[in-house]
């Protein structure tokens, strides 16, 4: 298959996702998260590989700062175009192409051009030298020149990896996807740092062919063969072909004609390779350029909404595992009051008055406490105790519940934010730098994550302070207590006993029988009470979850969020099938 079907059908797939739809027609989208920034990246690269269908095939030269590249660019078109001896800070790109009528332009950031015949821009450019000012103002430079050389393939010269000025470094990003193949220049005195393996892993996900330049190879010290066997072992992966070369032996070669001291040089084979591999298979590069390249933006795309998928998901899950430790506390407190109150009724309920009652002697005297112990009003006062007790239970009991998930959740929140940003850090042949900025970004300053997540954690345990008015329920409880009748009844019974003279075991016997019918009808109001607990910690189950949801700006219901997590599957399953097959 083309370039221009394959492009065509990829762009045509793209455009089914249901990220891409929604944000069409302007609608409010789930976790937002710098998606929507990410997704139009994608589309600009892919319009890019669309627009370079049918054009010259494009060699991008690229590395690290001083490694050689602009004198590289000089030996290929056999003469100083590109400074090699500038502030990095102020190089601008430079891109030379074909061209019958020979002229220069100057393309500045606000559009305009300054065009003119190539040695009149060279002055202009040299005259600037040192003034940021003025490159900054520059996009890029072109050079149209009448070189057979450069019938069938296009050159630029871009800004080292390293550039001090992010604008810079973008450019040089931004000519990656513009590339139909990649002339890495390394400085052989300086190899192993991760920056660069890490870009050449980038330009490589991108589907770019690189071919790797190890110049300055004249001034490294020893075997320089060991140097290509480092080269080839640690960054060969990425690489179609690595070359040696000391490129200012071979531009001070091609000045002075010295032909031996070219070919020692090593620019004959990386220019015969280039002539041979590329510039005489130009289209067949060219389109299997594009072809592999469209197909990674696509694994990209792809790779996108899954980790947005997987975000969203992660989220939701937090959600849920708030509602799931509520209602296990819930629960939990309610079973604790329960048994707490059954433990109370039958084992401590009016223990320490018959205690008391028992080491009596004196018939008026038991006859008083019977009184007082067997009144509504003695027993309602100590029903009401225990109530406010239980409320004190209850309200300890969730401060400490919602503490405890509080830190549950932050430590399982952390733990899968870490887990969520090492699968970018990790994974490096299928991973994603635009969208890891991009995401890593917004889970630090969106509504759903760290920033926002964590105010919200630091906040949970206030929702519950001291005045919270739906836990306040000690004057609720007692007031259902109904009126203990049978209470009066059993004191006058009890003393009656004592006035016939029973004995004391006799007399002890009717007061214990008499006090399980006042706890019989104590039963149900206690029922009523774990009723009305459960009820409350219901109440502060919905309010703290209904609070963290809302807290964390979400602007969408869980039925809505798992239906547009289905759609994100749906994209991801079938696009993925297809792209295997």
């Amino acid at each position: 298959m083309d370039a221009f079907h394959v492009v065509k059908e990829s762009m045509g797939k793209m455009e089914n996702s249901p990220v891409r739809k929604a944000l069409a027609q302007q609608k409010d989208i789930p976790f937002e998260n710098g998606i929507s920034d990410t997704l139009c990246q994608i589309d600009r690269e892919g319009e890019i590989l669309e627009s370079k269908i049918d054009l010259s095939t494009k060699i991008v030269l690229m590395g690290e700062v001083k490694a050689g590249k602009s004198t590289v660019l000089n030996c290929f078109v056999g003469s100083e175009l590109s400074d090699t001896d500038v502030l990095e800070a102020t190089a601008s790109i430079i891109e030379v192409r074909y061209s019958n009528e020979e002229y220069s332009e100057i393309h500045k950031q606000d559009g305009s051009v300054i065009k003119d015949k190539p040695e009149e821009i060279k002055k202009i450019l040299d005259g600037q030298r040192g003034n940021m000012e003025f490159f900054k103002e520059c996009d890029h430079i072109k050079y149209n020149l009448s070189l057979e050389t450069l019938k069938e393939i296009s050159l630029v010269d871009t800004p080292g990896i390293a550039t001090v000025t992010f604008q810079n470094a973008q450019k040089a990003k931004n000519f990656i996807q513009k590339s139909d193949v990649v002339i890495w220049v390394l400085n052989s005195n300086h190899l192993g740092q991760m920056d660069i393996e890490e870009s050449l892993q980038e330009v490589a996900k991108m589907g770019k062919p690189i071919i790797l330049v190890a110049n300055r190879i004249d001034e490294v010290a020893g075997d320089s063969e060991r140097i290509l066997d480092y080269i080839e072992e640690h960054l060969g992966i990425y690489a179609k072909k690595v070359f040696p070369l000391s490129a200012f032996d071979a531009y001070t070669a091609l000045q002075s004609m010295n032909q031996e001291l070219l070919k020692e040089s090593g620019f004959v084979e990386l220019r015969d390779y280039i002539i041979n591999e590329i510039e005489n298979n130009a289209r067949q590069v060219q389109n299997e350029s594009i072809i592999t390249s469209m197909k990674a933006l696509f694994d990209k795309d792809l790779r996108c909404h899954n980790d947005y998928k997987n975000f969203s998901d992660n989220f939701i899950g937090q959600i849920d595992k708030n509602k799931e430790l509520l209602m296990h506390h819930h629960n939990r407190i309610t079973h604790l009051i329960k048994n707490d109150l059954t433990h109370w009724l039958d084992h401590e309920f009016f223990k320490s008055e018959m205690e008391y009652l028992y080491t009596l002697k004196d018939q008026k005297a038991i006859q008083k406490s019977l009184k007082e112990y067997f009144s509504e009003s003695y027993i309602r006062s100590v029903v009401e105790q225990k109530a406010q007790k239980i409320v004190e239970m209850f309200n300890h009991e969730w401060r400490d519940s919602v503490q405890d998930i509080k830190i549950t959740l932050k430590e399982d929140y952390e733990m899968n934010f870490n887990y969520y940003r090492g699968e970018f850090n990790n994974n490096p042949s299928g991973g994603n730098n635009d969208l890891k900025e991009d995401l890593t970004d917004g889970v630090k300053k969106g509504a759903t994550v760290t920033g926002t997540y964590g105010a919200v954690l630091a906040g949970y345990a206030a929702w519950l302070g001291p005045g919270a008015a739906y836990i306040t329920i000690g004057s609720a409880l007692t007031a259902m207590l109904p009126p203990l009748l049978i209470a009066g009844a059993a004191a006058g019974a009890v003393s009656g006993w004592l006035k016939k003279g029973k004995n004391k075991e006799s007399v002890r016997d009717n007061t214990e029988r008499h006090m399980m019918k006042v706890k019989s009808q104590l039963t149900p109001y206690l029922g009523t009470l774990v009723k009305k607990t459960e009820q409350e910690g219901r109440a502060i189950v919905s309010r703290l979850d209904r609070e963290f949801i809302e807290d964390l700006q979400i602007s969408h219901s869980r039925e809505e969020i798992n239906d547009w997590t289905k759609q994100l599957n749906r994209y991801i399953v079938t696009h993925s099938v297809k792209q295997t097959v």
